[in-house]
């Protein structure tokens, strides 16, 4: 009598059927005499594993807050910018290769919220994703991020000097004894021998003092 182990895996189909594992298999095939001796004949097969997965690639990246364009899979370079009051954004990326695994760079910036957080300084910012493969190949998808200099602050119009006010002319014209004392402030003397006309500077400091005699019937000052 001859028995196999491990049982017939599909009855419904001719011979001793046994199903393979993926690894290290034993088959033993007994015979057993009409005396009752019995010997066992032991195989030992090895199923070899699936060949690891070399996808290194994406599926789908996104940053929220952020507008890469069009992603694809065998894309790897993007770039965007942002406004100053964009802080941060939060990383998702998803493989194609369910075992895959994937790494984001910079590390993330807070743990306590879900998904990768980054934070974004002002200017220019790297984001590295990297996805690696079950067999060890890897692929590095790279964003580059420009966050915005704050506006400056426009400065306020400059204040005008404020003018230095004027003292409003004047002229004050006496005889004293036998002499014209002439007094004026605020602007140059001018004499003139007509009310009309012409007028001449008078090129001297205040106070100006005439002797009678110089003076003619009619002289007029004026302070301009």
């Amino acid at each position: 009598r001859v028995s196999i182990s491990p049982n017939d895996a599909n009855p419904n189909s001719a011979g001793h059927q046994v199903a393979l594992a993926e690894g290290n298999n034993a088959i033993v095939v007994t015979v057993t005499a009409p005396n009752g001796n019995s010997r066992a004949y032991t195989i030992a097969v090895r199923r070899a594993l699936p060949p690891l997965s070399g996808d290194a690639t994406l599926r789908s990246l996104a940053l929220s807050g952020v507008d890469i364009g069009i992603f694809a899979s065998g894309r790897f370079q993007y770039t965007a910018s942002v406004g100053h009051l964009t802080l941060s954004t939060t990383v998702t990326a998803i493989s194609n290769e369910p075992k895959a695994s994937v790494s984001i760079a910079p590390a993330d910036a807070n743990a306590a919220t879900p998904g990768h957080q980054v934070a974004l300084a002002e200017g220019n910012n790297a984001i590295v994703v990297t996805v690696t493969a079950p067999n060890g190949n890897s692929r590095a998808y790279t964003i580059a991020v420009r966050r915005a200099l704050p506006t400056p602050t426009p400065l306020p119009p400059p204040t005008p000097p404020t003018p230095t006010p004027q003292p409003k002319p004047s002229l004050s014209i006496r005889r004293v004894d036998n002499l014209i004392d002439i007094r004026w402030s605020g602007g140059t003397l001018q004499h003139s021998p007509a009310i009309a006309g012409p007028w001449k500077d008078v090129h001297v400091s205040s106070p100006l003092q005439l002797n009678r005699s110089w003076w003619r019937s009619s002289e007029f000052f004026r302070v301009r």
